[in-house]
């Protein structure tokens, strides 16, 4: 453990699923709701929405492979594809049967993959400011990503650039998350920490490069989805445009519901905890020819 890892040192448990070791937490008890965070975070993403829900509801929440303190193997790409299938495989281990998946962000294009693959196993779907369809405007982040991926240029600039380099990107980045509010007291520190080690960012840029394809393959299959979806967004997201994400995905799923938020933007878990409890919560109003809003 380096001294970063020391300063932020693992909140959780470890469990085996498949070839990764997944750093997970849990709270409450009762019918399960799964958490899954976004290309760049933790399962501390959640630490203030999950005591919420654990008042009625067993809460847990991952780090997904590769970020955080879980590992990824190497071999087969860690598309959401494939990391739907090693948090199925985490689930049963946990004896975790149709929880209602709560994904953000990137976490939500694994969300909609791990219902699409397995809808005889989720009892609601929650999308937070999420992933739908193949990003627009980040070619020149791709390309960074290509390059931190290579065997030997990305070795190179992970380890010599990661450090000094890391912190500011991460603060930057969680600037426009935040936006039009303030980054959290204490989010900063750790994100500087955990998101900037070689491991970490090699994931990030690996889940950016897989993303697009995940997403063309699942686009046509959303209609198909028969369980409660409830999707929050922030109107003022500057990450993931609800323009282009949340809003399709609201009509190509007739029977989700969509709680739009002003004033807010892409770091609704953090800024507007209750907001997520709540839409969880409604899941167990709703059959999948619920009403709209």
């Amino acid at each position: 453990m380096d001294r970063r890892e020391a300063e932020f040192p693992p909140a959780g448990r470890f469990l085996a699923a498949g070839e990764a070791r997944l750093h997970y937490a849990e709270e409450g008890a009762g019918p399960p709701v799964v958490f899954v965070h976004g290309i760049a975070g933790t399962l501390h993403d959640f630490s203030l929405v999950m005591p919420l829900v654990a008042r009625e509801r067993r809460a847990l929440a991952f780090d997904r492979p590769g970020h955080g303190y879980s590992t990824r193997p190497g071999g087969e790409p860690a598309t959401a594809e494939v990391q739907a299938r090693w948090l199925r495989a985490a689930l049963a281990a946990q004896g975790v049967a149709r929880p209602v998946v709560v994904g953000h962000s990137w976490g939500g294009a694994l969300a909609l993959s791990y219902t699409l693959q397995f809808p005889e196993e989720v009892a609601g779907l929650v999308l937070v400011a999420s992933v739908a369809y193949p990003l627009r405007g980040y070619g020149p982040l791709l390309a960074l990503a290509r390059l931190l991926c290579a065997p030997v240029a990305g070795n190179v600039l992970l380890s010599t650039l990661a450090a000094p380099l890391g912190p500011v990107a991460a603060g930057r980045l969680l600037e426009a998350a935040f936006s039009p509010d303030a980054v959290l007291p204490g989010v900063a520190p750790r994100a500087a920490a955990l998101w900037t080690r070689p491991a970490a960012a090699r994931a990030a840029a690996e889940d950016g490069i897989t993303l697009a394809r995940s997403l063309r393959a699942m686009r046509p299959r959303y209609p198909t989805i028969r369980v409660p979806v409830h999707i929050v967004v922030g109107e003022e997201d500057r990450i993931v445009n609800p323009a282009e994400h949340s809003y399709p995905l609201r009509h190509a799923i007739g029977h989700s519901r969509l709680t739009r938020l002003a004033r807010a933007g892409h770091a609704i878990p953090w800024t507007h905890p209750e907001v997520v409890a709540e839409a969880i919560r409604s899941l167990a109003q709703d059959s999948p020819a619920g009403n709209r809003r």
